[in-house]
């Protein structure tokens, strides 16, 4: 597969992580471990956020978005979701995994008309959490704190233009 892309990638800084906090302590009340949230442009500007900021500087420093399967898959417009484990393994997932002490996650999409979207990534601790997660997938928790994700997201961004 190659991943090879033109991304922009911003990565909100650890210091603005704060309105973030209780969007994650939602997502961990459902199991996850980990959460990243990536908003797309149709011309390739990402705006990411990172739970875990030693990950946040690592990819930004090494730019990882141009490697990120996590957003290769958002340019396929059928694909809703893909668990991490599903693919083989790349640089930028085994580097996440070993960073952030995360076997396993899945990457989760919305796609916007204009080739953009948003990504949202969740990873868990033990990879029989996962299996446990996908038989029990909270849609409805999901779906609620993925808005309250994207409306911080946005305050978070605009504040930082």
């Amino acid at each position: 597969m190659n991943l090879a892309r033109d991304y922009n990638v911003t990565v909100i800084p650890a210091e603005n992580e704060a309105p973030f906090a209780d969007v994650l302590k939602k997502f961990e009340t459902l199991g996850f471990n980990y959460l990243s949230h990536g908003v797309v442009s149709a011309d390739k500007d990402v705006s990411v956020y990172f739970s875990n900021s030693r990950w946040g500087k690592i990819y930004e420093e090494k730019s990882l978005g141009d490697k990120d399967p996590s957003l290769h898959f958002i340019e396929q417009e059928n694909r809703v979701m893909f668990p991490w484990s599903s693919i083989e393994k790349s640089e930028v997932m085994s580097l996440r995994q070993e960073t952030c002490n995360i076997e396993d996650g899945i990457s989760i999409y919305a796609h916007a008309s204009d080739g953009g979207g948003v990504v949202l990534g969740l990873g868990v601790k033990k990879r029989e959490d996962m299996a446990r997660l996908a038989w029990n997938f909270p849609k409805s928790e999901i779906k609620q704190a993925m808005e309250e994700l994207m409306s911080v997201h946005q305050e978070v961004k605009d504040h930082q233009a």
